[in-house]
């Protein structure tokens, strides 16, 4: 099976859990002795069930097979959901799962101890009004590239919160030049046009 995502030679941390939200992130951040100048933070939201190690190198993320499936029901007790997916993590010498109905990426020049965009449910948020037009495109283009490739009944939750960070954003003060970026990568990532 194909991964859904594949970070090679990069190392992720499971970097935090907010309860509130059953938000996961897991982060990847720049190293520049290793020639990294990104940080790329990936969320799974909401989560219903996870056993992971601490940390991956040479991500792969992919959907579970039916076999997957069943081992996480049998020793976890969980049932899947409709909108929910069972997620395996792999690396080099970890493997880990993680059933939640969505995942996002977001890959930025922010710094080690910056927040991640998910922080206050925004994309939007204050803190990142200093994002470039180009910026906003990328994030629009991964955004656009994960709806394309979410089932249909993910589509609906997943628009109805893109339509509250508009407005948010719209709210902040948000350059309307940067909000037609976004849309515009958002586009392109789901119809897949290169960047």
């Amino acid at each position: 099976m194909a991964p859904l995502i594949h970070f090679p030679n990069r190392v992720f941390t499971v970097w935090k859990y907010t309860i509130s939200h059953r938000q996961l992130v897991l982060r990847s951040v720049k190293d520049t002795k290793q020639g990294i100048s990104t940080r790329i933070d990936l969320l799974f939201k909401p989560v219903a069930w996870m056993s992971l190690p601490t940390g991956f190198s040479d991500l792969r993320v992919e959907e579970a097979s039916p076999e997957h499936v069943e081992f996480m029901t049998t020793i976890s007790g969980v049932t899947l959901q409709d909108s929910e997916k069972l997620f395996v993590l792999q690396g080099k010498q970890s493997q880990g799962y993680v059933a939640a109905s969505l995942y996002a990426l977001d890959e930025s020049t922010r710094e080690f101890d910056e927040p991640d965009i998910w922080g206050n449910l925004s994309f939007y948020a204050p803190e990142y009004m200093e994002r470039t037009p180009e910026e906003w495109r990328q994030l629009g283009y991964s955004n656009g590239e994960r709806l394309q490739k979410a089932p249909p009944d993910t589509d609906e939750i997943f628009l109805h919160q893109i339509v509250k960070d508009c407005l948010l954003g719209l709210k902040s003060s948000v350059e309307p030049e940067s909000i037609d970026a976004f849309i515009e990568g958002m586009k392109a990532g789901y119809t897949q046009r290169a960047r």
